[in-house]
């Protein structure tokens, strides 16, 4: 119980880290995450988690390098959004990217989970980086 505890205290501490706080908003419970224990391909494994784990080269990440504010980490696809995991997975606007969108979320996962569409930013996040029922 007091392993418990610190964690989610630790995780509590994570939620407003700059560096953290994605996969502090992700990581809810202290056990493997589900997906890990999936049958997919493991690039597929390796790409989600260095999402979570913000081990990528998007704006919000690379700009801590030279100290960019967070309001500042752009989209450099001329979205002039924030460049965050969100932005990417979810909402940037570029042609390559809706695309993207439209195969995935329009083929693959509106047909496993209903009302997708109406979910929170949140939820949504939730869904593609920890639900498994789409990859079964």
């Amino acid at each position: 119980m007091k392993k418990l505890t610190k964690w989610n205290n630790e995780r509590k501490e994570f939620l407003f880290n700059s560096k953290l706080d994605f996969f502090a908003s992700l990581k809810t419970e202290l056990k493997m995450s589900a997906y890990l224990k999936c049958n997919i391909f493991p690039e597929y494994k390796k790409a989600i988690t260095k999402i979570r784990v913000s081990a990528h080269k998007l704006p919000i990440e690379t700009g801590r390098y030279d100290n960019t504010d967070r309001i500042d980490r752009v989209c450099p696809l001329g979205c002039m959004a924030i460049g965050d995991e969100a932005h990417y997975l979810l909402s940037c606007k570029h042609p390559s990217f809706i695309n993207i969108y439209h195969e995935i979320i329009e083929k693959e996962i509106r047909c496993k989970i209903p009302f997708f569409a109406e979910k929170s930013n949140e939820e949504k996040l939730n869904i593609l980086l920890n639900n498994t029922d789409f990859y079964t």
